[in-house]
């Protein structure tokens, strides 16, 4: 394969992965609306951490205080990098946009639009499948969500546990 040749795969192989990067960026917006409906919004991240790590950990006031300042900055430079990202791998599609024949932009789109469609399923399986995440006092999953994988259709045997 010549130089020129796999340069274009290189470049068509980081466009795929950089479409689902992309894509991550079009599925949060519609998570994080599952997300403030049980209070776990952006602005929730700060409080509920702590509220976590003081429940935990016994925190006295002076250390809640001390790590709120460290929380709420690490918080505000990871929006800031999240933002510069979205913006960076947007500006690289249209450059590999740009690159590529009508042929190849319309199989590109196919496989953006594929990568869009599993970040979808990604997202239903967080909100597992039934439109919402589970919080702490979740009335549709008592307890919280079960772990582990899901139980046998009803009739059926258990599958053979591991080194049967």
């Amino acid at each position: 394969m010549s130089s020129g040749a796999t340069g274009k795969v290189w470049l068509v192989f980081t466009g795929v992965f950089l479409a689902g990067a992309i894509a991550g960026g079009l599925i949060a917006p519609r998570l994080t609306g599952h997300l403030v409906e049980r209070g776990r919004g952006p602005n929730q991240f700060a409080p509920r951490l702590l509220d976590h790590l003081t429940e935990r950990l016994e925190l006295t006031e002076a250390q809640q205080a001390d790590i709120k300042i460290h929380v709420d900055a690490t918080w505000a430079n990871l929006q800031v990098q999240r933002k510069e990202s979205r913006d960076q791998m947007r500006a690289l599609d249209s450059l590999i946009i740009a690159e590529l024949t009508d042929d190849q932009k319309n199989k590109f789109g196919k496989m953006q639009e594929k990568q869009r469609q599993r970040w979808q399923a990604l997202g239903e399986r967080v909100r597992g499948g039934d439109g919402h995440v589970c919080g702490p006092d979740c009335e549709i999953h008592p307890g919280g969500r079960r772990k582990g994988p899901p139980p046998p259709p009803e009739g059926e045997p258990p599958p053979p546990a591991l080194g049967e």
